[in-house]
């Protein structure tokens, strides 16, 4: 096996025999194999037509040219911060981390050949060293993405504020039917009480992720609460990184520099951006409403979630797939 190969499938869980299979524990918990195993048996049989799907990461950018990704996975993206640059270079690694968390789930790597082929990621890069997310360019980068013809719009971040401007955005994006996958934030605290934004925005075409951990239990800087809608995994999670991490196997767990553990609401959020880009190449007509209903309604129920997240429903890409194959068989 090459090396390139090797880290892939570490990154992906593709392969449940390849020894890394086991510290992607995320892959096992929401049954990521056993769903690609479901879209492969309905393109056999002929009963889906891959669509292409355009998953936009509004966020600080994506390292497009990480070793990880294939050739054509990033599409050419969109600066808000500079007008006209073009410039998405992630100068802080968050916006890659996503990247390679959605990536894996529809296997839009090198080895990950199992699932949905026509999957592309959108960088919307509206934060920066010198620019915090802030709502006026938060609903900039929206409406962009909207325009762009992204389906799904992953929003990992607080702007601290309940803007006029973000709720006009995510209307916006209801309006021109684009799913926008939201973090629930990292302070611990419940949503209901102490509102975060976008996160406690309530909106039809919304949907907002706590975290779980290896446990299927809430971790500690979780928010949560009633006006949440799902959790996923988001606690020691392997993704993509553009920097040079420092040595130790914590640090770089596939056998590179080019990929460290990460944790948050973020990648929660990540994983869910992932499993609604499967049910939207499956269903191309399909409203944020219909995926959303379908991530939510397919969800196991975890006892240890139900004090944080409705019902305890944590993120199972296996069922969310069988689910959306249903009528086509």
């Amino acid at each position: 096996m090459t090396r390139s190969l090797k880290i892939s499938k570490a990154l992906t869980g593709s392969s449940p025999s390849d020894a890394s299979y086991s510290k992607q524990w995320a892959w096992c918990t929401i049954e990521v194999a056993q769903a690609w195993q479901r879209i492969e048996e309905a393109r056999r049989q002929q009963s889906i037509m891959e669509q292409p799907v355009t998953v936009a990461i509004v966020d600080w950018g994506i390292k497009e040219d990480h070793e990880a990704f294939r050739p054509g996975l990033v599409a050419p993206g969109i600066n808000v911060i500079r007008k006209g640059d073009g410039n998405i270079e992630d100068d802080d690694g968050h916006g890659t981390m996503l990247a390679g968390t959605i990536a894996g789930i529809v296997g839009n790597t090198p080895g990950g050949g199992e699932a949905i082929s026509s999957v592309r990621l959108l960088p919307v890069k509206f934060i920066d060293a010198r620019n915090p997310p802030m709502s006026d360019n938060a609903a900039e980068a929206i409406t962009n993405a909207v325009d762009a013809g992204a389906k799904i719009i992953n929003a990992s971040w607080d702007v601290g504020l309940n803007s006029p401007e973000l709720r006009k955005a995510i209307e916006y994006a209801e309006k021109k039917e684009v799913l926008v996958v939201v973090a629930a934030g990292n302070g611990g605290g419940n949503n209901s009480d102490y509102p975060t934004f976008p996160a406690s925005i309530r909106a039809d075409n919304m949907i907002s992720v706590i975290a779980s951990d290896k446990k299927d239990e809430k971790p500690g800087f979780s928010n949560y609460g009633d006006n949440v809608d799902i959790a996923a995994p988001g606690l020691d999670i392997i993704s993509t990184t553009p920097y040079i991490s420092a040595s130790g196997e914590d640090q770089w767990p596939c056998g590179s520099t080019a990929f460290h553990r990460y944790g948050g609401t973020s990648a929660a959020a990540a994983h869910v951006s992932g499993a609604a880009a499967l049910l939207a190449s499956i269903h191309p007509k399909w409203t944020p409403q219909e995926i959303r209903a379908c991530l939510v309604e397919s969800a196991d129920n975890i006892g240890a979630l139900e004090s944080f997240c409705p019902e305890g429903r944590r993120l199972n890409v296996r069922r969310a797939v069988e689910r959306a194959l249903r009528p086509l068989w």
